[in-house]
This record gives C-alpha cells, sequence and structure tokens, in this order.
C-alpha cells in the first residue's frame, strides 16, 4: 500500500495483497468530512415528511410510498417520493456541522418509474438560501447513485443544510439521499502525469548509437523538467522507460539514464513495463538452457525457457530498478497490477489499472510472445477480471487503465495490435473512462470507441503518449477511424486531474513540434 502526504516524499510501502496486488493510495487531505443523516424529508425516520410543494406527501406534484422496512442510515431503502408533474421538488434537511463547512458532497439514488424518462438536479440550499445547483443527471428504470460536489463553500455551524431534488417530468422517483460535509481545507482532487518511451542510454546521447540513421533526440530531461512544474501528485510511466534493453545500469546512470531524470520521481511512480524492458538475455541459469550461461533463444530452445529466460533477465533489471514496485504491488513480477487513487471526495476514489502488453507483442517477440497472454483463459485476464469484479462490488466509480503496446495507433512504427481487443472489451465492460498507451512515440488522442474500432460513445477515450523522450514518430495519413488528433515529432507528459465524477487532461509539448489538447469537466461513465 502506498501512501503519501507530500507529492515528493518518499513513499511508505507496505504488501497489501499476494493473489491481487490492489494498493489503496489516500489523497493529501486536511478536512474533516461528516457523513450526514437527513432529519427532514426523505428517509428521517423512515418517513417522507412532504414537500416543498405541500404539507404532506401526497400534493398536487408529489406523493410517497412507504414499504414499510426499517431504514438505516444511505442503506437505500425502498421508501421513495416521486413526481406527479414536471418540475415538482422535494427537499431534505441536515443538522448543522460543527465548524465551518467548506465543501459539500451530495449523494442521491434515484430512478424513473417504467415508461418514464427525465432528469434529476440537486441544489443546495443554506438556512433556506439557495448556494447552489448541480449537472442534471439522467435517469433510468434502475435506480443509481449521483454524486454532486459543491466547493467553495463557508457555511457556519449555526446554518442549516437542505438538499432539493427536482425531477424534469412527472413519474421520476428517488429513494436515499446523505450529505458528505468537510469542514477545514478541502482536500484537492489528485494530479497524475505521465508518458512513455523515455530515456536514452548514454551510447545514444553521445549518437555513437543512432535511431534509425539519425541521432536519438533524448528529450528525457526537458519532459522530466515539465514534469516537476506539473507537481503531480503520483507518476506513470506507459513503458519503454529506458533504452536500449531496460538494462539496470542504464536505469540507475545518474549521469544521463532514467535515473537522472525520471527516476527524481521513483516515490511516486506507478511503471508500466513496455517490449524494451525484456529486450536482453542474461541470469537465466536456472532455466535449463544449454550451454549452460547461454540465454539467446538458440540455447533457450523452448518455448517456457525463453519466457523463464525473460522474465530472469526483468528480475535482474527492471524489478531491481523498480524494485520497491515489485514488494508493494507486484510480488510475482508479473508486469499487472492495480491501486487506488483518492480524490477530494473520500466516497469517490479513481480505480487504476496496469496490465503488461509486451508479452502479447508477437510483433516483437514472436518466440515467446502470445495474444493468448492477453486473452480469456490466461493467467493476466483471470486477474483483471476479478480484480474489476471486486472493485465493482463495492459500487463502480470512474476507472483508468494503462500498458504500453497499443489497440489502436496512427504511428508508422508500430500502429495498433487487436491482441489487447479482450483487455479493451472486459474494461469496457465494466466502464473504463480512460485508457492510455505508449509504443508510437508520437502524441495521440482517441474518441471513444469499442475493442472494434467502431465509434461507441461507453468506450473510453485513449491516449498514445510515446512522447517521453527517447525519439519521436510520425502519424499515418489518413489517420486510423476516430483519431481526433496525432502529433509527431513532439515531446512532454500527459497530465490528468482526477475529480470524484469526472477528469479533465492536458497534453503540453515541452519541445519539438508545438501542440496543445486539453478539455475539462469530463464526465465518468460510473
Amino acid at each position: 500500500m502506498k501512501s503519501s502526504t507530500a507529492s515528493r516524499l518518499p513513499i511508505a510501502l507496505v504488501l497489501c495483497f499476494i493473489a491481487l496486488a490492489v494498493l489503496t493510495v489516500p489523497g493529501r487531505t486536511a478536512a474533516v468530512t461528516t457523513t450526514m443523516a437527513p432529519t427532514t424529508g426523505i428517509n428521517a425516520s423512515n418517513v417522507t415528511s412532504g414537500s416543498d410543494n405541500g404539507s404532506s406527501c401526497t400534493g398536487a406534484m408529489w406523493a410517497c410510498v412507504d414499504d414499510g422496512t426499517s431504514f438505516a442510515a444511505n442503506d437505500g431503502d425502498h421508501t421513495y417520493v416521486y413526481s406527479q408533474a414536471a418540475g415538482g421538488y422535494h427537499t431534505t434537511g441536515f443538522a448543522a456541522v460543527s465548524g465551518t463547512v467548506t465543501q459539500v458532497t451530495v449523494h442521491t439514488v434515484a430512478a424513473a418509474i417504467a415508461g418514464a424518462s427525465g432528469t434529476a438536479t440537486i441544489s443546495l440550499y443554506v438556512s433556506g438560501t439557495l448556494k447552489a445547483t448541480g449537472a442534471a443527471h439522467a435517469l433510468t428504470a434502475s435506480y443509481a447513485e449521483s454524486v454532486d460536489t459543491f466547493s467553495g463553500l463557508s457555511i457556519s455551524s449555526t446554518s442549516s443544510i437542505q438538499v432539493r431534488v427536482t425531477f424534469s417530468a412527472a413519474n421520476l422517483k428517488y429513494t436515499s439521499v446523505w450529505v458528505n460535509a468537510a469542514t477545514g481545507t478541502p482536500a484537492a482532487d489528485p494530479v497524475i502525469a505521465g508518458a512513455g518511451d523515455i530515456s536514452c542510454n548514454a551510447a545514444e546521447r553521445a549518437c555513437t548509437t543512432k535511431c534509425g540513421t539519425s541521432c536519438c533526440d533524448c528529450q528525457d530531461a526537458v519532459t522530466h523538467s515539465q514534469l516537476v512544474n506539473i507537481n503531480p501528485t503520483f507518476v506513470f510511466t506507459l513503458g519503454d522507460n529506458q533504452y536500449e534493453n531496460g538494462e539496470y545500469a542504464n536505469y540507475s546512470d545518474a549521469s544521463g539514464g532514467y535515473a537522472a531524470n525520471w527516476g527524481q520521481e521513483i516515490g511516486i511512480t506507478f511503471p508500466a513495463v513496455g517490449n524494451h524492458e525484456y529486450n536482453g538475455h542474461a541470469s537465466c541459469t536456472a532455466c535449463g538452457c544449454s550451454p549452460a550461461g547461454c540465454c539467446s533463444d538458440t540455447c533457450c530452445n523452448t518455448v517456457a525457457k525463453r519466457q523463464c529466460a525473460t522474465q530472469a533477465y526483468m528480475n535482474a533489471n527492471y524489478y531491481q530498478y523498480f524494485n520497491s514496485v515489485k514488494t508493494a504491488e507486484d510480488p510475482n513480477g508479473n508486469g499487472w497490477y492495480s491501486y487506488d487513487i483518492q480524490t477530494s471526495d473520500a466516497s469517490r476514489p479513481w480505480h487504476v489499472i496496469v496490465l503488461n502488453a509486451a508479452i502479447c507483442d508477437t510483433a516483437r517477440f514472436p518466440s515467446w510472445a502470445s495474444a493468448a497472454n492477453c486473452q480469456s483463459g490466461s493467467p493476466q485476464y483471470t486477474w483483471l477480471a476479478q480484480d474489476l469484479a471486486n472493485w465493482s462490488a463495492s459500487g463502480k466509480k470512474c476507472l483508468l487503465a494503462y500498458w504500453h503496446e497499443p489497440r489502436f495507433s496512427s504511428g508508422t512504427e508500430n500502429g495498433g495490435s487487436a491482441n489487447y481487443s479482450q483487455f479493451w472489451s472486459l474494461l469496457q465492460s465494466y466502464g473504463v473512462d480512460v485508457i492510455l498507451q505508449g509504443h508510437d512515440h508520437n502524441y495521440e488522442r482517441f474518441n471513444p470507441q469499442s475493442s472494434s474500432g467502431a465509434a461507441d460513445s461507453t468506450g473510453p477515450i485513449s491516449f498514445v503518449v510515446g512522447t517521453g523522450g527517447r525519439d519521436s514518430d510520425t502519424c499515418k495519413s489518413p489517420r486510423v477511424a476516430n483519431s481526433a488528433t496525432c502529433v509527431a515529432g513532439t515531446f512532454g507528459a500527459l497530465k490528468l486531474t482526477l475529480h470524484p465524477t469526472s477528469w479533465d487532461y492536458d497534453f503540453e509539448s515541452a519541445a519539438g513540434t508545438s501542440a496543445s489538447d486539453l478539455r475539462s469537466a469530463i464526465a465518468c461513465h460510473n
């Protein structure tokens, strides 16, 4: 488990789960949050006590249903109020909180009665005076929880809080409402930032080894400076973190390798592996290769021996450098794990999943990699399905995933691969909001789409961010379907701000081709 009290302090690492490597990453919170049960209105003593449209539950615009079951705070009891006309509203009151309230988060459980459709809008009142109004939430026949967060408040302890629900049509209902009121300094929503394809080795920096026919760009110091200016809560890497072969000596090279720049953020970094992390052959003495000490594909003459040799190489290099990652997040050295990032609403953390696409990269590793390693029945897919099931059991929230080789890409060096389609489909079935990838050395953003490449509003917005600094790639013309933008010859880190129910993205070039791509307040699927 990782914890952080400031964005650049070392992080204490504690082993959580061996079978399912799930981490909780608390946000930086100075506020105290109180969950408030209703005093009047819906679910107060299991009785709906009336609305602003009348003194009882039977008025011109509202009616009430009580199923007679006992009420416990926030349990979604089946007592509900429903609208009899468009524009009707109902108000629930809450007791005052000790201290000055600076942020209020309202949770409402609502639905549409069969055959009806419309929206619910939440308004916050303080001692009867309107303070703020949230967004309209579309309702379906199934009960769903909506969350509205109102910040920048200053509500004294002598004031009371009321929540008004206004429905746009008849036959819309809500069954539960509760409030989290924060006093003191509210927590800031976390910022994460990163990229893939990052650091040159010494020979590339000296141009004695080239990227194709030209010197490598080696802009990782520039992108790291940008990262420092962003000041993220946490850093992600999208694989191929250190060239050429992910050697520990290059990772730890303080004169200009990964350690000299991006490695300064190792205490807040959640890395993904890339194909270059698997490029070498060494330390395979326990793999049965012959003659002993030879770790090439020729000496390791079966798929099992080659997989053993590549894992041994990873353990001796990648995991030697990211040793704290292996200890806390990925104890078996699989390259897949998950973690949570707290937001300003403690009940709405983001769930983040990191996957290993390199072991499915048959284009780079035809002698031992297999698409089956990323498909149903594989250990990785089985783990992913279980992780998602465990996460959703406590209520689906915002979801992000990242790995190295992309499902979709307009990059000319590699392009996308259908080997990762099943990852995509499974994640989409749980409402994944964001997918990040690297591998092609450009910046590209895709509009929401399904694993087949069809435009699909229920799909994630995805990015290829192979812009960490090593060298640059070009974009195909025309680009692949659903590509919103593709920028070649640029370097930079992608910044994501994670809110309780939405997110922002911002990519700005740190070097090379000028690029600016940003958007805010993108609603999460869940």
